[in-house]
């Protein structure tokens, strides 16, 4: 297979991966690129996932960057230097970035951005990224501009604000290393960036007027610097040997039901495999308009309905609305067994103390709800993600579930901080849980890409199908990439007793039938799993980090089970037994979009250990539980 072929099936765009080399210096250690730093560790402990500088628009979108020049080296001490001049891509914005980093542990980092004509911005300088493996709910020592400290601890519930301010300084240790950070050239603070599936809290140089845009002017400069100073003997001892995949019965926890989400200007799908034709439709319409039913395809009297609902931001208006809307739906004999109001105004984000909109309340649409459609569950949450319902918390008193969607694109788009979202999921779901502990929780469309912008006017275009944020249009959702994620997300919901799971679509940006090459690899992950629902959950042990596995009880004590690499090297998985598999990698590809049955055509017995490819997806019918109790 050609190269662009390759990188077609793996990551459905022929853009090239970030390309990230790994600097050992001493017990320092870090991967440099051409725009981040990342996974900073000092003795193997991470301790800044990553430090980059984005310029954000006026939407939050980012600038794409060219390089005009740059060079590495290393010195006679064996320290390490790097240095880049670059530009906006619509030219607005020209930089320079130096770092140097040498094995004493001092890491410096300078920025100096030159607004070259004026140009509205939302961010533009160094942002730093703090893992949470090993920092939530541990100390944190803030150094304040005037040179005082203060103490207090990095948020182990996720923070709806902003859990420290003012900020000059910061430290803080993991695992017997610690750091201690200085910065100079503007005012920051920090966000928990949980809120948005991101792994990490996120500290950033603030603005007069964020969270909202301002204007950069020609021949104005912003210049930043990071020092870095790493201390510690590490952690004692090295990282146990994996014991191999074992699958133990543990939990009583029933793999959630499938939904497919329908919306209206999204084509639907010409093409469902049967297993997936009977999935539950999660229908959003937009009530502002008149919705045309019709050209939706809704089920009659097949698969289940539940309804999203956009409406105004006037009672009365709203009432009339959710009224005209049920009879609409009787007319057709659609019964919607679940249903969420949320004035249109709620689907911007606000800050916990700024300006929230003044006419209906999401509670107001609520109990609207339940008078137009009686015989159906009333949802309360978010239409977006789940920073806004963290942000605007419903009674539990007045629903009977708990819903939100997420995007993996909100601030990063490559392949790695991608995966590494999926950390962030189960912190997520605890804090939602937290919030309506006694009621159903049902998440909406969780995807890469992202179904709306809470955060500016719209979504960001993207006809080149590059790695941008904000954008409905991520290529790697029809790529193995893709597959191996929805494993990764399904696997992430294990111990939350979600009700129902929303992976993809029926059809349109998130629909899974077309891919580049053919119908998506995912749509056979997404048939695998739909065997799963209501199924017993087993739980996973010994798996190696970065691989992802999602697996249930199967008849006469054996398993079913998704096994998926979520990263670029290959991975290797044991197990004790024999089991029948079928492997779906960059290869199998173009096979597997011509088959909707490819495989039931290709499990064939074979027993451990298992080479994964990068992204690649096993899926395994296993004899007996590998490991476990059956």
């Amino acid at each position: 297979m050609a190269v662009s072929d390759d990188r077609r099936a793996m990551f459905g765009t022929d853009e090239p991966p970030l390309a990230l080399e790994r600097i050992e210096l001493g017990p320092l250690s870090f991967l440099a690129g051409e725009t981040a730093v990342r996974t900073i560790a000092w003795h193997g402990s991470e301790l800044v996932r990553s430090i980059d500088y984005p310029i954000r628009d006026g939407e939050w979108g980012t600038f794409s960057t060219r390089t005009l020049e740059q060079a590495a080296s290393r010195d006679a001490a064996g320290g390490y230097r790097y240095r880049r001049a670059f530009e906006t891509e619509e030219g607005s914005v020209a930089g320079r970035f130096e770092l140097a980093a040498d094995a004493a542990g001092r890491l410096t980092l300078h920025l100096v951005l030159t607004i070259r004509r004026d140009v509205r911005l939302c961010r533009a300088g160094f942002t730093l990224l703090h893992p949470i493996a090993g920092l939530a709910g541990e100390k944190l020592t803030i150094v304040r501009p005037d040179g005082g400290t203060g103490e207090t601890v990095f948020p182990l519930s996720i923070a709806p604000s902003q859990p420290a301010t003012d900020i000059a300084g910061l430290r803080y240790a993991v695992g017997g290393s610690a750091v201690d950070i200085a910065m100079a050239g503007d005012r920051f603070e920090m966000e928990d960036q949980r809120n948005w599936t991101d792994a990490s809290y996120k500290t950033y140089g603030i603005t007069a007027s964020f969270p909202f845009a301002f204007e950069a002017k020609a021949g104005e400069c912003i210049e930043q610097t990071l020092t870095l100073g790493f201390s510690g003997a590490g952690r004692a001892g090295g990282s146990a040997e994996q014991a191999g995949l074992r699958l133990v019965r543990s939990t009583g926890e029933r793999f959630p039901e499938l939904a497919l989400a329908v919306e209206a200007g999204w084509p639907t799908a010409t093409a469902l495999p049967p297993a997936l034709a009977g999935l539950r439709r999660l229908v959003r319409l937009d009530l502002r308009q008149a919705p045309a039913l019709a050209a939706l395809g809704l089920p009659g009297g097949g698969a289940p309905v539940d309804l999203e609902l956009i409406v105004g931001d006037d009672t009365a208006e709203i009432k009339r609305q959710l009224q005209g809307l049920a009879e609409a739906l009787a007319a057709l004999g659609v019964v919607p067994q679940h249903v969420m109001a949320l004035p249109a105004a709620y689907l911007k984000s606000y800050q916990p103390d700024g300006k929230w909109p003044t006419g209906a309340s999401p509670a107001d649409a609520s109990a609207a709800a339940r008078r137009a459609f009686p015989q159906a569950r009333i949802g309360g949450g978010a239409l977006t993600n789940f920073t806004e319902l963290n942000r605007c918390r419903p009674d539990p008193a007045g629903i009977d579930y708990l819903t939100h969607g997420t995007a993996a694109i909100v601030h990063a788009a490559d392949d790695l901080s991608v995966f590494q979202t999926l950390e962030a999921l189960p912190q997520i779901f605890a804090s939602a849980r937290a919030m309506a502990p006694d009621k159903p929780y049902r998440l909406g469309l969780t995807a890469i890409g992202a179904r709306s912008n809470p955060y500016g006017a719209g979504l960001a275009k993207n006809p080149a199908g590059r790695r941008v944020t904000m954008t409905d249009a991520d290529p790697r959702m029809g790529s193995l990439f893709g597959a191996a994620w929805l494993v990764g997300f399904a696997a992430a919901t294990a111990g939350a007793d979600i009700e129902l799971l929303t992976l993809a679509a029926a059809g349109g940006p998130f629909g899974l039938t077309t891919g580049p090459q053919g119908p998506a690899p995912g749509l056979h992950v997404l048939r695998w799993l739909a065997a799963m629902q209501g199924q017993e959950r087993l739980r996973p042990l010994g798996v190696p980090r970065d691989v992802h596995v999602v697996a249930v009880a199967a008849g006469q004590g054996g398993a079913s089970a998704l096994v998926a690499n979520g990263s670029a090297v290959p991975q290797q998985v044991e197990w004790a037994g024999d089991a029948r598999l079928a492997v779906l990698d960059a290869g199998a590809v173009r096979a597997a979009a011509a088959h909707p049955d490819w495989v039931e055509r290709t499990l064939a017995e074979r027993r451990g250990p298992l080479s994964l490819p990068p992204y690649a997806v096993a899926f395994v019918a296993f004899n007996s539980l590998p490991g476990g109790a059956s």
